[in-house]
């Protein structure tokens, strides 16, 4: 069961997560009933899963720096879940794209030869078709130390969805940016000296470098993209009259996690002294 732990014991973790991961089709559903998703439902529902996709994939890889930084081993049990979640939307997403080209694989075909995103796209969909297929506990046994190495292949598939994701992107659409902001988080953070990754003062200032990152990496894309002011694409990270770009969600979402760390030490030091004091008296 999907909802049970190793030892076929039920898993509150794990059951919750299988909630998490449901809800957004179970949303999208009720959302087509009631004619929610607009004229062009299927458009709608392609652009919603392939969002959720990259969402989900992303709490996949974001699940070992969470459990190493807040110090929770049993959030490796809800990794597979999440990637698998992932995928399923990813699948999804493929199936309303050729529902919305009335079925017509060799025009998909074409399209997918003619645009370079939908190259990226393909190639990402494959690698994480391959994940999926090799993600069951005899498929780990039989492969060995190859599982690893194909596995590893996950980071370049996200990145290569987030690039997917990132060249349909509008300069009045900062989602995109965000998307791969958050990626490159993730990412450079398994290339950071291990000692240092559980320390509040580095990940403070991690936070506010991968802010900056984020910044400089939409100043470049829309330079290059669109031609675009990066000056002026740079100081809307400054300005607040609006909502914040993408470079200070990062930036917030990497000092939220500093905020959450310290809140987590400071009450597992006070229930340590107050155990401490029990055993005592």
């Amino acid at each position: 069961m999907w909802w049970h732990d190793r030892a076929g014991r039920f898993s509150r973790t794990k059951a919750l997560c299988l909630a998490v991961c449901c809800a957004p089709a179970i949303l999208l559903g009720a959302q087509w009933a009631t004619g929610a998703t607009g004229p062009r439902s299927l458009n709608f529902l392609n652009h919603a899963c392939g969002d959720w996709a990259l969402r989900f994939i992303l709490a996949s890889l974001a699940v070992t720096p969470f459990r190493e930084i807040f110090r929770a081993p049993r959030l490796f049990i809800i990794r597979r879940m999440l990637g698998l979640a992932g995928f399923c939307y990813l699948v999804a997403h493929v199936a309303f794209y050729i529902a919305l080209q009335n079925g017509r694989l060799g025009f998909v075909a074409s399209e997918i030869i003619k645009h370079s995103y939908m190259t990226i796209g393909l190639v990402a969909w494959l690698v994480f078709a391959s994940l999926a297929a090799t993600s069951t506990d005899a498929m780990i046994a039989r492969m060995g130390v190859w599982w690893r190495r194909q596995h590893a292949l996950i980071y370049a598939a996200a990145a290569a969805g987030a690039l997917h994701f990132m060249m349909q992107g509008k300069i009045t659409s900062p989602h995109a940016t965000l998307q791969m902001g958050i990626l490159l988080w993730l990412l450079a953070w398994r290339l950071c000296p291990r000692a240092w990754r559980g320390k509040s003062w580095f990940l403070a200032g991690y936070a506010v470098a991968i802010g900056l990152a984020t910044a400089g990496l939409e100043g470049l894309w829309f330079a290059l993209t669109t031609h675009a002011n990066v000056p002026r694409i740079l100081m809307a990270n400054l300005r607040w009259g609006y909502a914040p770009r993408p470079a200070v969600w990062v930036l917030m979402l990497g000092m939220a996690v500093v905020v959450a760390m310290m809140v987590r030490e400071r009450r597992n030091f006070f229930f340590e002294k107050k155990k401490q004091k029990t055993f005592v008296n």
